[in-house]
Order: structure tokens, then sequence, then C-alpha cells
């Protein structure tokens, strides 16, 4: 039987119908919303008469898995439920016709209806395929063209309308876009050309599958790209990647680029011209503050816009200078000269006043032996080792006065010597 299924579905199925079910991403749940209404079955034929299990639950030709009602015709005001098997959205949805039909012909019967052999029937697109329900009562179909839907969603009551001779459903799935020639046989099998199965629970042989939705796969709404690209308004971008939709506001509007290139959202304007855009400078009316300004510690104001004034660091202590060197002693003068014959003496000299230290410098008179005062004129030196403080700048100041008393000594007692 293996090689019979692969002779049989060569010759009537187009490679389409051998799509594995990863190449759409979902699987089927049954079509069938009643519980126990269903009593027979006619699969989709692979040729002579057979079967996807390699029997004969089927008719020449047949192109879809038929679920007859039990009950027939009798049971079609019971209200028996036709779900969808999986999500999409309606591309088409008739009624109307008339629907206790028992052959292939007659008045309101045949392939002459407004929706053909099927009459009242129901398509729904799952993007890479679509799916048909067929026969439906008159005045019972529940979606509207252009309607998404969810798996197990209502979409009406199995009738007997168009070419039908008793109550069923006839489910037809074919790949989208696709003839009578595309038609997919859901059920794996050994006469079947569908390598796995397209329901999620197939079940057993002359059974209805399981109630097992999933979800459909997204898709991109129309007018969508895989690039960004503008809106109209200007205001936004937009994209949608593997049904995922992404809009992305452009607070200074979107700027289109070339062909094929992702349109960009402006640039933020730099309002102060300080070379800083709107969306890095802290404040973008003063062109004195943005991230490349010096900071200046301390004045309140963040120029660098680092989030703070920067405080200013605390200045090091000086160094004390060098001292100075210690003043230097004044030359005494000479004595005066010798006087005549009862001639007054010169006087002595004055021993010259020690110079005045320098700042910070050490007495002349000694080493230094402590530290000067901090604060205010200190007029004495530290004493030199063992003698006492000695009050150099009083000496220093009144020097020259000393120094023009002597000289007017030393002058009168030229002038006395010469009398004599």
């Amino acid at each position: 039987m293996r090689g019979r299924k692969n002779v049989v579905g060569a010759a009537l199925f187009v490679a389409g119908l051998a799509l594995p079910l990863e190449a759409w991403g979902q699987s089927y749940s049954t079509p069938v919303g009643c519980d126990g209404c269903i009593n027979w079955w006619y699969y989709v034929d692979h040729g002579e008469a057979v079967d996807y299990n390699c029997g004969d639950a089927t008719y020449p030709e047949h192109r879809g898995s038929d679920y007859s009602l039990q009950g027939g015709n009798n049971a079609i005001d019971n209200g028996n439920e036709i779900i969808a098997a999986a999500p999409g959205v309606v591309t088409i949805a008739l009624d109307g016709s008339f629907d206790r039909c028992t052959s292939c012909g007659g008045d309101g019967c045949g392939v002459n209806t407004p929706g053909g052999g099927f009459a009242n029937y129901v398509v729904i697109d799952h993007g890479t395929h679509s799916t048909t329900y067929g026969h439906m009562r008159n005045g019972s179909v529940a979606v509207s063209e252009g309607d998404s839907v969810e798996c197990g969603q209502v979409l009406g009551h199995i009738g007997s309308a168009g070419c039908s001779s008793g109550a069923h459903l006839h489910f037809q799935p074919q790949l989208a876009g696709g003839d009578y020639q595309t038609i997919l046989d859901p059920y794996e099998g050994d006469c079947s050309p569908t390598l796995e199965s397209l329901w999620g629970e197939q079940g057993p042989y002359r059974d209805v599958p399981g109630a097992t939705c999933s979800e459909m796969p997204p898709e991109c709404p129309e007018n969508t790209s895989e690039i960004w690209t503008c809106t109209v308004e200007g205001t936004a971008r937009r994209r949608c990647i593997d049904g995922t939709d992404s809009t992305e506001e452009c607070e200074f509007g979107c700027t289109m680029k070339s062909e094929g290139e992702d349109d960009e959202c402006a640039l933020p304007p730099d309002a102060d011209g300080d070379g800083s855009r709107a969306d890095t400078d802290c404040n973008d009316s003063d062109a004195q503050i943005h991230p490349a300004a010096i900071e200046q510690c301390g004045d309140g104001v963040d120029q660098d816009c680092s989030g703070a004034d920067s405080l200013c660091e605390p200045a090091e202590p000086g160094t004390g200078g060098t001292p100075g060197a210690g003043g230097r002693g004044g030359v005494g003068s000479s004595g005066g000269a010798p006087t005549g014959n009862g001639g007054i003496p010169g006087a002595g000299g004055v021993p010259g006043a020690g110079g005045v230290p320098g700042s910070g410098g050490a007495a002349a008179s000694g080493e230094k032996d402590g530290a000067e005062e901090e604060s205010g004129c200190s007029c004495s030196a530290a004493p030199g080792k063992g003698g006492p403080e000695v009050p150099w700048c009083l000496l220093a100041l009144g020097a020259p006065l000393v120094a023009r008393r002597f000289r007017r000594f030393w002058q009168l007692g030229r002038s006395v010597s010469a009398l004599d």
C-alpha cells in the first residue's frame, strides 16, 4: 500500500498537497460543533475511490472531507453548528439558497445556485491557504466578508444546499489563491500525499477530529513594510515584521530616506546654537550651558549639564618664607682728633646699630631659638642662646637720630679744637 500511495498521489495531486504543517504554522481543530451528530464520513478521493487510509469512505473525484448529519435532512432544523477549524479572515459568505436538496439537481439545487455547488457557504483565508465550509442551512450563515474569526467560532449550521444529496458539512482546505487542483487533504495516511496531518488531533479513522485550536500566525496589515516608513502625517514611522506591527513617534518629525532605507525620526533642534541638540542640552535656551561647557565651581549654575554645580576645592596651605638674613651691625665712628693743649677730648665713636632682621629672619645677635609671633608687628626677634630679647625695630628706628646727634657733637668738638 505504501507503493500505491506514491503512485496514486503523484497522479492526482500537485506538490502543494504535500505541504507540511510547519509551512503554515498552525493546525486544524474539529469543524463540527455538535456532539455525536455525525454518523458517516466521505474523505478526499486519491484515485479509484480510495481515501487517505486506503479505504473506501469516499467517491470518485471527491475533493473534500464530508461529515454527514445523523438523521439527514430531518435533523437540519436542530441547528447543528459548523465552527471555524482555525482563525482567519472571511473572504466569502453566501446565504439564501434552498437547503433541503436530495440530489445534485432539481429546483433550487445543483451547481446553478448563486453559490454554485456549495450554495450557502463560507471561505476563510488563513494566509498560506484557505478553507471552504459548504452546503450550509439557509439563513444560518453567521459571519460576513471581512470578518476576523477565531478558532471555534460559529460560522453557521449544517444543511443540504446546492449539489448535495443529504445534510452534511463539506470541509475543503486548499492553497491560498489556488484552484480546484490545489486542494489539500488534511489527513495523513498510507494513501495520502500529506506528509504530516494538518489536524491538531486527527483522531481515528471514521471519527471527528479533536477540538484543539491553535493560534493563527500574525499577519502584517496592508500597506506596511519591513523597513521603517514615515506615516502620511510625518509625525511617526512604522514597520511590520513577521506580523509584529510597530509604530515609533517622531517628536520632531520624520525624515524620508532613499528607496530601501529606513526612514528616520528627525533629530532634536539646537535652539541656542551652542552645538548641543535639545535632547542632550540641559538648557537649550542658554548658549553658556551645555555638556561641553567648562564648569564654574561654586556659582550655583550647572554649566556642563552634569546634574549639579561643582563645589570649589579648598586652597592648600602656603609654605613659610625663607628666613631673612640678619641685619649687619653699623661701623663705629672713629674717635675724635686728639685735643690740643687743654682741648676737649674727642667723643668716642658710637657703635653702629644692628641691622633690622629680614622678614621671618633670625636676629643678628644670635641664633633663632623660637618661633616669631604670628600676628601683628613683632619688634623683637627671638633671643639668642641664653640672651634677653632685643627690641631691634626700635633700635633701627632710633639709629639715624643717634647718628645725627653724634655728628653734631663731633663737628662741635672740631670747632672748639680749632679755636684753641
